[in-house]
This record gives C-alpha cells, structure tokens and sequence, in this order.
C-alpha cells in the first residue's frame, strides 16, 4: 500500500514538473522564461536552460541580459558536452562583446571545447588545428590569464596528436613500399618537431629519414641526418652504451659506414648492439646480420661464415642449426680442396708426382666434383633460406618499430598526466594554504554559514541584477546578522578610535560578505571610483595601509 502511495507522489511530481515547463515554453513573460532559465542552469538543467536562452538572446538583444543569456547558452551546451556549438556560441560572443563581462572566459572555454572535441591521432586532424589557433587568441589577448597554464599544457598536447599524425602517415607508407612518401612525412614531421622543440618525437623522423637514404645508397644524405643526430647525443647517442630504443640508429649508422667504405668503423657500431643489457633476439638480428655483411665487404672467409651462422641462430635457432653446420662443412671441405689443388699443382710443376699420387689426384679431382655439387645445391638452399630469413626479419622488425613507437606514445602521454596532476596539487596546496590564513582567528563553519545565509545570497542576486532594490528592513536584518555571527568583526569596525561612517560600516560589512566591488557599486548606487575611494579609507582607518588593493584580505583575516 504504501509503495503504491509513494509511486503516485512521484508520477504527480513528474506530471506537475513536465507541465510547469510545457507553460514556460508558452509564456510571453520573458522576464519570467530569463530568471527561470538562470534557475534550470544553476541546478545542472542545460537542456531546458538552452531551450529557453535560444529564444531570449534576440528578444534581450541590447539589454545586459542578453550578454549574459548568450555565455549561460555556450556553457549550457559545454555542459552537455556538445563542444562545436559550445564553441561556436562562445565564438558569437566574443565577436558581439569583444570588451564584455566574460570575453575571457568564452574565449578559453571556445577553445577548451574545440581541444576536447578533436579526434584520435589517426582520423582528420583539421579540428586539432582550429584548436590551437582558438587557444593560441586566447594566449594574445589574455597573456595575464590565470588560466594561461592550462591553455599552454593543451597547445602542447594538440601538438604532440600533430606529430604522432605524422608519423602514423609515415609508418602506413612505410609499410606499403612508399619510401617517397616515408621520406616526404618524415620531413615533414622532422622540422615541425625542430621548430616545436619536440626532441624525443624528433627520433623517429629522423631515424626514418636515415633508413630511407641507406636503402637508396644515398649516403651523402643520410651522413648529412646521422650528423644530425650526433648534435642531440644526450637523446639518442651515448659514448659508453646503448640506449634502449636506439638500437636500430646504430644499425643504421653501422649500414651508413660499410657503405662509404669505412668497414671497420660500422663493425664497431654492430658490436656495440650486441654489448647492450636489454639486447633482444631482434637486435641481434640486426647485428649479426650487419657483422655477416661487413666482413663479406672485408672478404674474410672464417668471418663471414661465424657471422653467418649467428645471424641464423638468432633468427631460428632450432631449425637453422642444421643449416649453419651444413653450411660450415661446406667451408671445411671448399679449404681442403683449396690447400689439396695447389699441392697438386706445385707437385706437377716440380715433376716430383709419385705414381702412387696419381690415383689419389684422381680421387681428389672425383671428390672436388661430388663436392662442388654439393655445394652449389647447399648454395642454393641456403640462398632460399636466407630469402626466408630476410623477409622474417623484416617482418619482426616493422613489429618493433611499432612497439617502440607505441612504448613512446605510452610514456609521453604518462608524463604530460603526471605533470597536470602535479600542477593541480600545488594549486589546491595553495588554495588550502589560503583557507587556512583566512581561517586562523574565527570559526570556520560560522563563516561558511553566514556566507550561504539566505539573506546574503539575496543581496548577491539582487547585485547581478539590471536594478537593484534593497529596503532598509533588509539592510538593517543583514547588519543584524553580522553583528550576531561575528561579534568579533563588529566590535573591531565600531571602535571609536576608528572612526568610520555609516557608509563605510556598511562598505566593510559587505566586503566581509565577499561582494566585488561592482556589487558594492550596484547595491549603494555609486559609481566604481568612489567605491575605490571608499574602501581606501577604510583600509587606511582599520589598518593604517594605503590603498584598496589589499583590504579584502585584512578584513577576512578578522
């Protein structure tokens, strides 16, 4: 019985809620529709708040409630999270109040919105771009903002979603066989990251760009980038080890000087992969593979076949062992035959050839033959395999650019999350810091209390207001109050030895209150410069300091 009573409470409180704002809609009273409009806002009700903004911003054109209708619309949508037309309606407002009471922040918020509705690295970065440069405006015109961190930290963000757009490009061609169009993005990506001073981001581009030179056997180009690279040793070279993640720059550079003929120097940068504490199967690859290459290049046999048969162990070592031993035998039995030829030959020459050594050198010229076949049929299965071996190492390697470049992404976007949080400590250590100061000789609560009273927050409508009606039982219950809560306060301003006016008592009350000084202005109905000098004076009766700068503070830390 008693569920059935609560469901139909609530379904009556539904009904009333939903028909309350079907009239609203219909009401001509748009003094009616703005104030209810400030209400659904202030209780979180964007949707209804925005259905009723739209309609009042031509209907309070010209009045300072539309100015404010028109920033209450762009927060409204900000809130629902619909961050285009949140933008574009805070770009409207900017442009019609260029001086306005929120110019400031609709033009942060223009470009916050723009910054969270741009799209993941992969898609159409053209968001990211108009982003920046809405930010970028804010940055000009409000180079004092206390929000100037805030909007730098996204630039910077939007920044690195540009590069690693880039590069994806660049890895997508890479993969498809494109080396113009690797070499076209990874410049591209290289010089943005020089003129935003992205080194780590820099690493990529241009380690690419070296690849892509080595392949064409342009080395002239790819010593010009490798020097390059030299100048940011700190990064990417170190005298005494190899850095995880650059392991493929000094395959690369190992590659450059085999290439310029300077063999022995490129051995030395494949042995210095392999002296690495965190060397993988593929890095061995790469060394090994580069070693077996550079001493082909120095034509020494005993080398070329040690290398070898590392460069596939490192690759397959359970079915490659075969091979490599194949391989080696092969080696043992092309040296005899070798040793064995010039024997014969020197033996013939120096007619010194016993009779019994010409069936040896018929069995030597048989075995040469049987040799020489099995050779040049290992030869060949070698050659296949090796085929294989390349187009797997090839295959492991783009997995690993990939993996670095995922690792990178990983650890950049975990730095820029560690420094926000950082940053929003240290505010809220300092936002704390100031609570305390303000709270050292009073009751807290009593304060909080007082500054939530119903009355005060009256009067604070009535300061935010086109006009402002106070009576004088209103003034008199809000100096009751005070004069209650903080007996403290009001015995201090009504010592005789300070001599304030009734103006003044009741200026240093409501500064007390926290109300800015146009609220002042408003609820005394006085201008701006008198309201200065008024609580000029008062700082310098109460305290004996010049000035109104700091009398906010003095007075709450009563």
């Amino acid at each position: 019985m008693k569920k059935n009573i609560l469901i139909t409470l609530l379904a009556a409180l539904l009904l009333s809620s939903c028909g309350e704002y079907n009239k609203l809609l219909k009401s001509t009273d748009y003094e009616y529709k703005y104030e209810a409009a400030k209400n659904y806002f202030a209780k979180g009700q964007y949707s209804r708040a925005a259905t009723l903004l739209n309609e009042l911003i031509a209907i309070l054109k010209g009045t300072d409630k539309a100015e404010e209708s028109l920033y209450m619309l762009g927060m409204s949508y900000y809130n629902q999270k619909d961050y285009q037309t949140a933008a574009q309606t805070f770009t409207q407002y900017y442009n019609v109040y260029p001086r306005g009471t929120f110019t400031e922040l609709a033009r942060f918020h223009a470009g916050k919105a723009l910054f969270l509705d741009t799209p993941e690295p992969r898609l159409d970065q053209s968001g990211t771009y108009s982003a920046i440069q809405q930010l970028q405006m804010f940055l000009e015109y409000f180079p004092d903002s206390s929000k100037k961190d805030e909007a730098q930290s996204m630039i910077f963000a939007l920044q690195d979603k540009l590069v690693m757009k880039e590069y994806l490009s660049a890895k997508l061609y890479y993969n498809l066989g494109n080396s113009d169009s690797v070499l076209s993005i990874s410049l591209n990506a290289h010089h943005f990251c020089m003129k935003n001073a992205l080194g780590s981001e820099m690493y990529h581009g241009l380690n690419a760009i070296i690849d892509v030179y080595i392949n064409r056997k342009d080395y002239k180009r790819a010593g010009y980038y490798i020097q390059m690279m030299r100048q940011n040793a700190d990064q990417f070279i170190t005298p005494n080890q190899v850095r995880r993640g650059s392991e493929l720059l000094y395959y690369n550079i190992g590659r450059y000087y085999c290439g310029i003929g300077k063999v022995d120097e490129g051995i030395g940068y494949f042995h210095k992969i392999l002296t690495a504490d965190h060397i993988t199967f593929t890095h061995k690859e790469a060394a090994y593979g580069g070693l077996h290459t550079a001493y082909q290049l120095k034509g020494i046999p005993d080398s070329i076949s040690k290398y070898a048969q590392l460069f596939v162990n490192a690759n397959d070592s359970s079915y490659r062992h075969s091979t490599v031993e194949s391989m080696y035998n092969i080696q043992s039995m092309y040296d005899y035959q070798h040793y064995q030829q010039r024997a014969l030959k020197a033996q013939m020459e120096n007619q010194l050839l016993w009779l019994s050594m010409a069936l040896g050198v018929v069995v030597l010229i048989f075995v040469s033959v049987v040799v020489f076949l099995y050779i040049r049929k290992q030869m060949k299965r070698r050659k296949a395999v090796l085929v294989g071996i390349n187009a797997d190492y090839n295959k492991v390697l783009d997995e690993y650019k990939r993996s670095v470049a995922d690792l990178k992404m990983i650890e950049n976007n975990f730095e820029q999350y560690r420094q926000k949080k950082e940053q929003e400590i240290q505010q809220m250590n300092l936002a704390l810091n100031s609570f305390h100061q303000v709270g050292e000789n009073e009751n807290w609560m009593t304060e909080i209390s007082l500054l939530d009273n119903e009355l005060v927050n009256h009067f604070h409508a009535q300061a935010n207001g086109v006009s402002c009606k106070i009576s004088d039982s209103e003034w008199e219950k809000l100096k009751s109050l005070v004069e209650k809560q903080q007996p403290d306060f009001i015995r201090f301003i009504s010592a005789p030895d300070k001599g304030l006016t009734d103006r003044e008592y009741l200026v240093a009350i409501l500064v007390k209150l926290h109300f800015i000084p146009s609220e002042l202005s408003l609820l005394l109905g006085v201008g701006s410069q008198q309201i200065t000098n008024i609580r000029s004076k008062i700082n310098s009766k109460l305290f004996g300091k010049s000035g109104a700068k700091t009398l906010d503070a003095n007075i709450w830390r009563i």
